[in-house]
């Protein structure tokens, strides 16, 4: 929670009790679920909050959109998920990240 480009309170710009109150719950949820991913990558690869965001910032999903060719109704498409490293593949793999990848289909 030290933190602030990761889990910061402030900037905080609300006024009303209801608004504040719904800033303290999703400061609080995303660091539950930070948690639990950690938790959870831990399994496999022990590494801090900080390391395991940016490995997984790492990985991208790119639609490919490709030129429509007479009598197509739409473009062609295909998706590829970005090369990744020895690392980035273990947390794919251990955070079963795979079943949202349109490639990995």
């Amino acid at each position: 929670m030290k933190n602030p480009p990761f889990l910061g309170w402030s900037p905080m710009r609300h006024w009303t009790d209801s608004k504040i109150q719904v800033h303290a719950f999703y400061c609080v949820l995303a660091l539950l679920l930070t948690s639990l991913l950690q938790w959870e990558a831990r399994k496999s690869e022990p590494l801090s909050v900080n390391r395991l965001r940016e490995e997984l910032a790492g990985i991208q999903e790119t639609l490919v959109v490709f030129p429509r060719r007479r009598g197509q109704q739409q473009f062609p498409t295909a998706t590829r998920l970005t090369h990744m490293s020895g690392l980035q593949q273990r947390l794919f793999t251990a955070l079963g990240l795979d079943r949202h990848a349109s490639a990995a289909r």
